[in-house]
């Protein structure tokens, strides 16, 4: 099934996305010119030819690129790719794992079930409330907040085990923080939409757009890989050795979605596009 749309979206891109990349173009213009070959009476030049419209910007070199704003925006990006890396990787881990070991004890179908339920509805928010919320509130107040969610989503995990462990089993106190921790995939997944227009605000001129983007990239490919390692081993680690209550790990991801929050504090209130 997913290989069956990624398929499908490569079709759509493929018929429905119009290249502008200038050489591209230039190629697709010259291959067009050169099967058509005119006629006796047809000039061998055209009026309209210019040699500055064919001679493309100069690339930027990678070091001009790390100016402050990429930086900033480079950096807020690698902290939210992160922290939401962990989070996800850290609800079914602890979830299923039993309550004596510091989880909740939940079957993979009862996760499989709430991750379901949370997905439709943010199908239908994503839909409809987050680009009113970007366009009232601003994307670096959504950026912030996103930040306070995953703080308090981390910080969340201790409460959850520790009602848990009150009631002996899943009661209504753990399933309502459950619904709050759950609930805050509704403000990080619109702050993606966020970090992709302060990336491309932040680039220094219109040629280093795709130097920009390409670092943006590799930051997030590079915090993805590694997140999912790290907080579970910290998950590991702080159980085994009941390292704060085998809550150390939640702590220290709280702390990084903490400066991170200072991170997205850094952000231009206003864009330059905007």
């Amino acid at each position: 099934m997913a290989g069956s749309l990624a398929l499908l979206a490569s079709i759509v891109g493929l018929l429905g996305l119009k290249e502008t990349l200038p050489s591209a173009v230039r190629r697709n213009t010259s291959k067009t010119h050169a099967a058509d070959q005119g006629t006796e009476t047809e000039p061998l030049l055209s009026e309209s030819t210019s040699v500055g419209a064919i001679e493309s910007a100069e690339i930027p070199p990678l070091h001009a690129l790390f100016v402050r704003p990429v930086l900033i925006s480079l950096t807020t990006h690698g902290f939210l790719c992160f922290c939401q890396m962990s989070y996800e990787v850290l609800v079914p881990l602890v979830y299923a794992t039993p309550i004596a070991n510091g989880g909740l004890g939940l079957s993979p179908l009862y996760i499989g079930r709430i991750y379901g339920a949370v997905g439709l509805v943010n199908t239908f928010t994503q839909i409809f409330l987050s680009a009113r919320l970007i366009r009232y509130f601003g994307p670096r107040t959504i950026y912030i907040t996103a930040f306070c969610v995953l703080t308090l989503s981390f910080l969340a995990y201790p409460l959850l085990n520790y009602f848990a462990r009150a009631a002996g089993h899943v009661d209504g106190r753990v399933i309502a923080v459950m619904v709050f921790q759950m609930s805050s995939a509704f403000v990080v997944f619109p702050t993606f939409a966020c970090t992709q227009m302060f990336i491309v605000d932040s680039a220094p001129m219109p040629n280093s757009l795709g130097g920009v983007n390409g670092l943006a990239q590799m930051v997030a490919s590079t915090c993805r890989s590694v997140a999912p390692t790290i907080s579970a081993s910290l998950f590991s680690l702080s159980v085994r050795h009941g390292l704060l209550g085998g809550n150390l790990v939640f702590f220290i991801l709280a702390g990084m979605a903490l400066c991170a929050v200072r991170a997205a504090q850094m952000l231009p209130s206003r864009l330059k596009t905007g």
